[in-house]
Parts: structure tokens; sequence; C-alpha cells
């Protein structure tokens, strides 16, 4: 188990082992960077609620960035290897934020179930900057543009009949 979804009682996030031997040098190295103030002060939390094995509902948020931290930069595979990274991912799912990326990404594919059956004109994809993409899709019924960014995936415009 990567560990637990947070349970609807409390909101904890429960660790197994695995997660806690991946997470404790993790934190331990940032906070080697994060010397004073609030953001030393909820990493030292976090790091004390993941030797306990569970994360409370008031960590999470330290746990979201550290886990995003080390997904997008490549950290954990580079450091850990492939197996953490898939590790890394899977925690970061059962986080709220992980979650609603989830949902993000379900709404536009529950959106492009509408281009079923349509007559594909063209695609195209653009970059929009830092992290930043689009894809333009027109069909014979018209034209989506999903927008890709560090918010996330999301259907930005539709045209009907374009």
């Amino acid at each position: 188990m990567m560990g637990g979804a947070p349970t609807p009682e409390t909101r904890d996030l429960h660790l197994d082992q695995a997660a806690r031997d991946l997470l404790e040098p993790e934190i331990d190295n940032l906070l080697q960077g994060v010397r004073t103030g609030e953001a030393r002060a909820r990493f030292l939390a976090l790091q004390e609620a993941t030797a306990t094995g569970r994360v409370p509902e008031a960590c999470i948020p330290a746990l979201e960035q550290l886990l995003s931290l080390g997904i997008e930069t490549g950290r954990f595979e580079k450091v850990h290897g492939r197996a953490a990274d898939t590790l890394a991912r899977g925690l970061y799912g059962r986080t709220p934020a992980g979650r609603a990326r989830a949902e993000q990404a379900a709404a536009v594919s529950r959106a492009l179930g509408a281009l079923q059956g349509a007559v594909l004109g063209s695609l195209s994809f653009a970059s929009d900057g830092p992290g930043a993409h689009r894809l333009t899709i027109e069909t014979d019924r018209g034209e989506m543009l999903v927008r890709i960014d560090r918010d996330g995936v999301r259907i930005d415009s539709v045209g009907v009949g374009v």
C-alpha cells in the first residue's frame, strides 16, 4: 500500500513504511535549505508527522508542496529511482490537490468525449510559456481549446460550428 487516502472522519493521510522511507530524507534535505520562518515550521511539523506515519490535515499542504516539487523536478526518480517516483505520484494522488487534479483531468476527458464521431480537421499544440501549453482541436463540429499548465488541465474554450 502506498499510503492511505484521508479517512472521512479525520482527513489525515496515513503513510506506510515505504512512503515514510521516501519522505523522511526528502524532508531532511528540504529543511537544510529552509532555515527560518513559517515554511521551516510547516516542514518541521511534516517531519514529525511523517515519523508517526500519520499526516494530519494541517500538514497536508506541506506534503503536497514537497511531493509536487519532487515530482515536477524529477528528483524522486533521479535520486531514488522510478519506483520511488511512482510511489510519490500515488501518494500525491491521495492528497486534496492530487484528487482535484484527477477531477480536472476527468472533466476534460468527459468534454473531449463530445468529439467522439466527429471528423477531425486539425490538431495543434503550442507553448504558452514556461510550463504552459495549449492543444487546439478542430473538427467538423467546431473547435476546442485545452489548456495545460501548472494549475492543471482544463477546457479553455469551445466553439460550435466554427
